[in-house]
């Protein structure tokens, strides 16, 4: 068993973060040689990265939109069912509780239904390329 101890951080302020870095490379090359699969580490890319102005104005609009329709019960839900708990609140149990009262009332906001509607028209219209990929 080995009982020698070296400190990282003596090796880093002697030669340098950089260079101890490069060494720590160049060692894991040398015990690991050969190519490397990086497909379960490097993640796909999440379309929403690449959205035009017009997409993220469209979803910004949309989001202030809901957040209009259920904002005045959630403010009651705030101020009355999230004040002063007596014990421990299952928090998940709570936000699927909200997410349960809260859905409805934006399901049947007249601006969302008129937005719904023309999207729906929008996606059954035929204008609109359909996707190559579904993953």
């Amino acid at each position: 068993m080995l009982t020698k101890r070296i400190e990282l951080d003596s090796i880093i302020e002697k030669v340098g973060a950089n260079a101890f870095w490069k060494y720590l490379i160049h060692q894991l090359n040398v015990e690991f040689p050969g190519k490397r699969d990086y497909r379960e580490i490097v993640p796909k890319p999440n379309a929403r990265t690449y959205f035009i102005d017009e997409m993220n104005d469209l979803l910004y609009y949309m989001e202030k939109r809901i957040e209009n329709a259920y904002h005045n019960k959630w403010i009651k839900i705030r101020d009355e069912e999230l004040v002063n708990v007596a014990g421990l609140m299952d928090v998940d149990d709570k936000i699927i509780s909200n997410d349960k009262m809260l859905k409805p009332i934006v399901q049947s906001d007249e601006g969302i239904k008129a937005i719904s509607s023309i999207l729906k028209r929008l996606i059954e219209s035929g204008d609109l390329p359909k996707p190559k990929y579904s993953n």
